[in-house]
């Protein structure tokens, strides 16, 4: 019997720089929600299970030494050494929440390990996420984050097509998703519409302060919500969120920070997909 059913597990997904932070550091104001530091733990894992087929299809890898059912069971074995690690400050009644923007990636995945997980989406304009992404790319984010418009229009698409195609594999009450520019307008009334979700009680007042100490301005001079760091990176001094990571916090910056020619590379790339998410942009000029 497994030994995990991610009934208190709640996975906040996204395109990276969609807001994911954010989101995540309002949420784990709240008493009986932990959330860290990303921990990529499924992307690692279901990467093992896809190269597992992958060699096997080839006649190499593993399989040449284990059988399926040997393979699986030592997967799950590991990725519940793995959820322990997680779950080792939850207590009863708890919900763990995981923010990896990665994992948007691999919701059927996680879901087919959790079959009771839930997943909260956040989409942004991908316009406003590839002006973020070079930001990134350019400044803190280099080892990482892309530096031309292009590949951070791709890096949106994959994400959002993807969580679009994986909900539809999901139960109704396994998932949410959560506009960005209506986190922004109304930050308080989204905040409540995933804490019902999640099915905790929140008292306005708590609420309304929780949106209060989590202002841009406040994750800005690094008086958000501290995320609990054990393992190895507890002794490291690194902060969570690095000078330049909160940067304008609004809607429709892209027409501020996007070249001509950079949103002509990010129409070529997105416009359907902007289009099908209701980002519609017939002419890359306006």
């Amino acid at each position: 019997m497994k030994k995990y059913t991610g009934s208190n597990f709640v996975f906040l997904v996204g395109a990276p720089r969609s807001g994911t932070t954010w989101l995540q550091y309002l949420l784990a104001s709240h008493p009986e929600i932990q959330s860290g530091r990303e921990s990529y733990v499924f992307s690692k894992i279901c990467l093992v299970h896809q190269e597992w087929h992958k060699t096997r299809k080839s006649g190499m890898g593993m399989a040449s030494y284990q059988t399926a059912e040997e393979f699986m069971s030592n997967l799950f074995d590991f990725e519940e050494r793995q959820l322990d690690a997680l779950t080792k400050n939850l207590k009863p009644g708890q919900i763990l929440l995981e923010k990896t923007p990665a994992h948007a990636l691999y919701v059927p995945q996680i879901a087919w390990f959790l079959p009771e997980a839930r997943f909260i989406h956040i989409m942004r304009d991908g316009r406003d996420v590839v002006a973020s992404l070079m930001a990134a790319g350019n400044s803190w984010g280099e080892d990482w984050a892309p530096t031309s418009a292009r590949r951070a229009a791709r890096i949106w698409k994959r994400h959002v097509q993807a969580v679009d195609d994986a909900k539809t594999k999901l139960k109704p009450h396994q998932f949410l998703e959560v506009r960005y520019e209506a986190l922004l307008e109304d930050t308080a009334r989204e905040l409540r519409r995933c804490i019902d979700f999640i099915g905790l009680p929140w008292p306005e007042e708590a609420l309304r302060q929780a949106v209060a100490a989590n202002t841009s301005e406040q994750m800005r001079a690094g008086n958000g919500k501290a995320l609990t760091v054990s393992g190895e990176l507890a002794k490291s001094t690194a902060k969570a969120l690095p000078d330049g990571f909160v940067r304008k916090a609004k809607s429709g910056a892209w027409r501020e920070d996007l070249s001509l020619a950079q949103r002509f590379q990010v129409w070529r790339v997105a416009r359907k997909t902007l289009g099908k998410f209701g980002y519609a942009w017939p002419l890359f000029f306006l």
